[in-house]
């Protein structure tokens, strides 16, 4: 017997006399393998006279090209220095800061079809509108230091003023590209009342806290004040006087009314924690060891559709606006004549990029990303 390892000759006379209609002889079948081989090296060679006439795409060193643009892999790291010193968003470490390098490299794509897109329908922002925004920025992110304290925390990072100017440009010109492709966008009143009631159990006045807080540097200071109020003191004059927070401390510590989602974490566990008249901490966040009194306690209550209808009108709006532009930049990049080199390939580049890698969906001028320095209230998005 022999091995299908080593088949017999074959006499292709007699193969073929064997083979009857819709049986293919095996050497019919052994042409059609050779064929087929023969059109995947045509196909192979053809791909490589493309790329030795035209270069590989992107060329090498880049990250990516887009219509035309190349996007050097230095372009890509520099970006993420100036996300990271403008929105605070530090780079991923571990298996992570792959996925974030291909995200922030499609960021990169998209801002640049921005761009194309801006030119092609006259959108041009003025000197005057960047610098206010910039302005804007410093007063928001830099309460207390203003300018210098800006300057100082860019070059920190190495970052020039002229790339905040460009980056400020950059999110002037998404903004005004998207309202105009947003401008249909619109929501009427039975849109609110459907939602409403789709809704109703979101449609909630969450509870409210009247809070003071004082901040210190250190644990035992934050002791030694939380003794004095135990001790009698009021709240308002102990935090005049330690606190290092300048936005407070002038009103004796006074935060106002909040919710719990617009505290720091640490310090919104601790104020939800005590009861109405309550001493709470010390507790530590990023800005320092605070101490706080809970004043009043609103509980929260269903809302009305008339006490609900502003709001959710504006928030059905931004929905829908938000859908369009993802829209627009989805179909944008999916036109578009972009590739990436295999480390810089997102792994769905067609989608619209994540929101917080910079325009489009860059944090706008007034919502600096960064909380005001010693309050645990955050200001960011």
């Amino acid at each position: 017997m022999m091995s299908d390892d080593n088949p017999p000759a074959l006499d292709p006379h007699e193969e073929e006399a064997e083979a009857g209609p819709g049986r293919p002889d095996r050497w019919t079948r052994r042409r059609r393998v050779v064929v087929g081989l023969v059109a995947v090296a045509l196909v192979a060679g053809a791909a490589a006279v493309l790329v030795a006439r035209h270069g590989s795409c992107p060329p090498a060193g880049a990250a990516l090209k887009i219509e035309g643009r190349v996007v050097s892999a230095d372009e890509v790291e520099r970006r993420s220095e100036v996300v990271e010193a403008l929105y605070g968003l530090v780079p991923p470490e571990g298996p992570k800061l792959d996925s974030y390098r291909r995200e922030l490299a499609k960021s990169m794509a998209t801002a640049e079809l921005i761009k194309v897109e801006a030119v092609q329908r006259k959108i041009v922002v003025a000197d005057r509108a960047v610098r206010d925004a910039l302005d804007r920025y410093i007063a928001d992110s830099f309460p207390d230091t203003g300018r210098a304290g800006f300057v100082k925390a860019m070059g920190n990072k190495g970052v020039s003023e002229a790339e905040v100017l460009a980056e400020f440009a950059q999110i002037q010109t998404t903004f005004r590209l998207l309202e105009e492709v947003t401008k249909d966008v619109a929501v009427s009143d039975a849109d609110v009342t459907t939602a409403f009631t789709e809704r109703r159990d979101q449609m909630v006045l969450p509870e409210h806290r009247r809070l003071r807080h004082l901040v210190v540097a250190t644990e035992a200071e934050a002791q030694a004040a939380l003794k004095r109020l135990r001790g009698g003191a009021a709240f308002p004059a102990v935090a005049m006087a330690v606190s290092l927070d300048l936005q407070t401390k002038a009103q004796g510590g006074e935060l106002g009314s909040l919710t719990a989602d617009q505290l720091d974490d640490a310090f919104r566990r601790a104020a939800f924690a005590a009861a109405p008249g309550q001493l709470f901490g010390p507790v530590q966040t990023r800005f320092g060891w605070h101490v706080g009194l809970v004043e009043e306690v609103t509980p929260s209550r269903p809302l009305t559709l008339d006490e609900a209808r502003g709001a959710l009108h504006d928030q059905l709006l931004s929905e829908r606006k938000l859908a369009a532009q993802r829209a627009f930049v989805a179909k944008a990049l999916r036109n578009a004549h972009v590739c990436y080199a295999p480390r810089f390939r997102p792994a769905d580049p067609k989608s619209p990029p994540p929101t917080d890698l910079g325009p489009p969906g860059a944090p706008g001028p007034s919502q600096g990303g960064v909380p005001p320095a010693g309050s645990p209230a955050s200001t960011g998005p």
